[in-house]
C-alpha cells in the first residue's frame, strides 16, 4: 500500500474514548506524566505513517486512572503544526508552564521535561516523529521501567485499509523488526513492548556506536566511541551526529 494512500482506520488506544481528568487536572507523577508524553509522541508517529494528523491538537483529551491517554481527535490529511510543537504543547498541558515558557521544580522527570522543551524549542523544520521518541527515551530513561509498561503499548498500532491490514511500532525501523519477530497482532505487540526486556530491543546490549546513533541515542554513542576510540568510526559517528544536528 502506497503511503500516499492514507489508512482507513487507525486502530490506537489514544484515540478511543476515555474517561478521565482532562490533560490540565491530572493528579499523576512527575514520571507518569512523561509517560503520557510518550503515548502522545508514539501516536503522532502512527498518524504521519497512515497519513492521519491531529484535529485540534490535544483539545479534549482525557487520561484515565492507569495513566493512559485517550479521546485524542484525528482524521486522514495533513497536519500544519509541527510534530515538536504538539509535543511541547502536551508537556505544557501536562505540566503547566511558567509564564516565561519554562518548567519549573526539581526530580528527575522535570529536569528531563526541561532538556526535552529545550531540544524540541530551536527547529523550525518539522522532527520525524520517530526522532522525537529517541529524545525522549534518551532523556527519561526510565519510561523503560515497569511503572512506564502500559504506557509503552502505544508504541504499536493496527493500520486498516480496505484491502489490508498492517501492524506498525514506532520508533527506529532495527527497533520496530525486533519487536514484529516476536509478535503476530495488536496484542501480543503490546504484551512485548510492555515486558521488562523491552528496552534490549529499542538498544541491544551489542549495538555498537553506529546503530546507537542511528536510533537517535546521540549521548549513549559517544560514550561507546570515547571508551573504544576507533578512529574510523568516530569521523562516520560525527557525520551522523551532524546530520541529526546534535554534534556538541
Amino acid at each position: 500500500m502506497s503511503r500516499s494512500v492514507p489508512a482507513d482506520e487507525v486502530i490506537h488506544p489514544a484515540l478511543q474514548e476515555r474517561a478521565g481528568a482532562s490533560l490540565q487536572e491530572n493528579r499523576l507523577s512527575d514520571r507518569r506524566r512523561l509517560a503520557v508524553l510518550l503515548q502522545g509522541a508514539a501516536l503522532l508517529a502512527h498518524l504521519r505513517r497512515a497519513g492521519w494528523c491531529l484535529v485540534d491538537g490535544w483539545s479534549g483529551a482525557r487520561i484515565d486512572g492507569d495513566g493512559l491517554l485517550g479521546t485524542v481527535a484525528a482524521q486522514a490529511g495533513a497536519g500544519a503544526a509541527l510534530p515538536q510543537e504538539l509535543l511541547r504543547d502536551l508537556l505544557g498541558e501536562l505540566f503547566g508552564l511558567e509564564q516565561d515558557g519554562n518548567l519549573a521544580g526539581r526530580g528527575e522527570a522535570r529536569k528531563a521535561g526541561r532538556r526535552l522543551l529545550e531540544r524540541w524549542h530551536q527547529s523550525l523544520t518539522p522532527e520525524s516523529p520517530n526522532q522525537l521518541l529517541a529524545d525522549l527515551f534518551e532523556h527519561a530513561p526510565f519510561l523503560w521501567q515497569r511503572e512506564a509498561a502500559t504506557a509503552r503499548g502505544a508504541l504499536a498500532v493496527e493500520l486498516r485499509w480496505e484491502d489490508r491490514r498492517r501492524l506498525r511500532i514506532a520508533g527506529p525501523r532495527a527497533f520496530e523488526r525486533r519487536v514484529l519477530a516476536r509478535a503476530e497482532d495488536l496484542a501480543s505487540a503490546v504484551a512485548v513492548l510492555s515486558a521488562p526486556g523491552a528496552q534490549n530491543l529499542w538498544s541491544p546490549a551489542e549495538a555498537d556506536m553506529l546503530e546507537l546513533a542511528a536510533s537517535g541515542r546521540c549521548s549513549a554513542a559517544m560514550d561507546r566511541w570515547r571508551a573504544e576510540s576507533d578512529a574510523g568510526e568516530g569521523l562516520e559517528l560525527a557525520r551522523l551526529l551532524l546530520a541529526r544536528g546534535r554534534f556538541e
